[in-house]
């Protein structure tokens, strides 16, 4: 088992190098497999930061490797909710000055910044359009299946006290080290998520197979763990989410997605009771989530009285491991559990105004995202995967955790705000070429047109995408589709574009097509975005490269 964990973080990193779309599946699996490699081999546990190490390095030079593409990592990171999310970080790095804990708090915030250039810096960068990510998705499923299922027969995974876990022995020592169970849960969680709400493009058997196996493993993890908290944020999560992620066009529609909601909710209260019933149920009893909760509302009502009664601190708060000094203890970090309560507590009014902001503006983007492909059945389902893993993420830090630690959920809502940016900007540039041309008289039909969408072709109403019928890149679309192309991205439509105008011997018409327009020239027209995109702007219908003669000559008469 040892070697094939091995080979798999190897190949994980290679992958990741190569295509980096898949290092954002290895950030996604990095906890939980770093337990397992500790959990079989000793010198993963002599050495914790080798994993660490592998991963961000891999993270990194997929970075690197992005940025000699036309896909460059950077384009759309500066956006409204990155500056929001490096403000309120540095407010919070502010708070070291003036902490009544300095000791406890600068030891943990300087022990965690690699997990702040991993998680804030790198994460973001690993993906700059939908597409890629839905990419990743089908595999996640399978790598992350595959470490749920060899957590739970593990033979170093003991149950105690209703939860699993995986021990890790101490190299020249009988000590045995319990790994976080959060982290497993969390994949869990995430497994369910995704095999929920993704509508894959093809209704291959075998996907269908893939998702559902992903969704029992991922339910079987976070209940045998104990993930309480993971479990009721996935069922939340699923339940808001997936009536955006299935269209909705008529009372028909209306009563098959409410229908799936319920079938897929009691599907997942079945499996959480077959699992509930194997050993886990006492985490579940009354008196252990009694014992939770008084805890939480213990630590919640110190750090917020304390607060209250400083002035002073309503502005700027008590400062970072401000739970320690309330606490009186020093020495690993206290916090909490509840993300309102640390931010309000630590940081003040002008902390809990920034985290507010980077929360609303996540909001925004994932609707824009949704608006963008709301026509387009699988890129709405892919965008609301992602706006489900930062849903979930955020519902988690209200019990959980802290971001001096793992920065949740900022590095998802960062991810869904770069791609919103950037989604936004493409279906602008597409709107804007697609203004320059003159619709012809007819429309020009595919002959490759496929029956599962035979609207478009097979590749869905999309506001990125032009369909085989209406646009002025229709050509493009079918030329790059018989290089082997079935779903080019708008660039890649207009390379194609230039290809054939230049082998019709059109480059003098292709020029108006092969660079964007100036932004400042004024237009005669404004893209108008609704749920059809701009695709389906009046002005978009042309399928011609260039504009027909409005004076065609007379044809010449017959011959005998």
């Amino acid at each position: 088992m040892t070697a094939a964990l091995v080979a798999l973080l190897a190949l994980l990193c290679v992958t990741a190098v190569m295509l980096p779309r898949y290092a954002l599946l290895l950030v996604l699996v990095f906890f939980p497999l770093e337990q397992l490699l500790q959990a079989y081999s000793p010198f993963f546990v002599a050495r914790a930061s080798f994993v660490n190490l592998a991963v961000g390095i891999s993270a990194l030079l997929a970075v690197l490797r992005s940025m000699s593409t036309r896909d460059s990592p950077l384009v759309g990171s500066i956006n409204p909710l990155m500056l929001a999310t490096v403000a309120f970080y540095m407010f919070v790095f502010l708070g070291l000055v003036y902490t009544p804990s300095p000791a406890s708090a600068n030891r943990f915030v300087r022990g965690n910044y690699p997990y702040y250039g991993l998680m804030l810096v790198l994460f973001p960068l690993l993906a700059t359009r939908l597409d890629q990510v839905r990419a990743m998705l089908v595999p996640f499923l399978v790598v992350g299946s595959m470490v749920a299922t060899a957590i739970i027969v593990s033979p170093s995974a003991k149950v105690e006290g209703g939860r699993l876990f995986v021990e890790i022995s101490t190299p020249g020592s009988s000590e045995r080290i319990k790994a976080n169970p959060l982290e497993t849960a969390t994949l869990g969680a995430l497994l369910t998520i995704t095999g929920i709400l993704f509508n894959p493009r093809t209704k291959n058997p075998l996907i269908l197979i893939i998702r559902v196996g992903a969704t029992v493993a991922g339910l079987g993890i976070a209940v045998l763990a104990g993930g309480r908290g993971q479990l009721i944020a996935a069922f939340v999560t699923v339940l808001a989410l997936f009536p955006f992620a299935r269209q909705v066009r008529n009372i028909g529609q209306f009563v098959l997605v409410a229908g799936g909601a319920v079938v897929v909710l009691g599907f997942m209260g079945l499996i959480v009771g077959l699992f509930l019933n194997s050993g886990s149920g006492s985490r579940w009893g009354a008196d252990s989530v009694n014992d939770a909760l008084t805890d939480r509302f213990s630590r919640i009502t110190q750090l917020l009285t304390a607060w209250s009664n400083d002035p002073v601190a309503w502005f700027i708060g008590l400062g970072p491991a401000a739970m320690n000094h309330v606490l009186g203890t020093e020495g690993d970090l206290q916090y909490p559990h509840n993300i309102l309560a640390e931010v309000l507590g630590s940081h003040g009014l002008i902390g809990f105004g920034l985290f507010t902001l980077v929360c609303v503006l996540a909001g925004l983007a994932a609707r824009k995202l949704w608006e963008l492909y709301a026509d387009d059945p699988i890129g709405r389902s892919a965008a609301m995967v992602l706006a489900g893993w930062a849903l979930f993420s955020l519902l988690i830090a209200l019990k959980q955790g802290s971001y001096l630690a793992i920065p949740a959920p900022f590095y998802f809502f960062l991810l869904l705000a770069k791609l919103a940016s950037t989604e936004s900007a493409m279906a602008w540039r597409y709107s804007q070429h697609a203004l320059d041309a003159e619709p012809p008289d007819a429309p020009v039909p595919d002959p490759d047109t496929d029956q599962d969408h035979p609207d478009d072709g097979g590749l869905g109403a999309h506001p990125l995408r032009p369909t085989p019928h209406d646009g002025p890149l229709a050509p493009a679309l079918r030329f790059s589709r018989l290089l082997g192309d079935p779903d080019p991205t708008p660039v890649a439509l207009l390379a194609s574009t230039d290809r054939l105008a230049a082998l019709a011997g059109l480059n003098g018409g292709a020029h108006a097509h092969s660079s964007p327009p100036d932004p400042a020239e004024p237009r005669s027209a404004t893209p108008v975005y609704g749920h059809g995109g701009p695709g389906h702007h009046a002005g978009l219908n042309g399928s011609a490269l260039t504009p027909p003669d409005p004076h065609p000559p007379a044809p010449a008469p017959l011959k005998d």
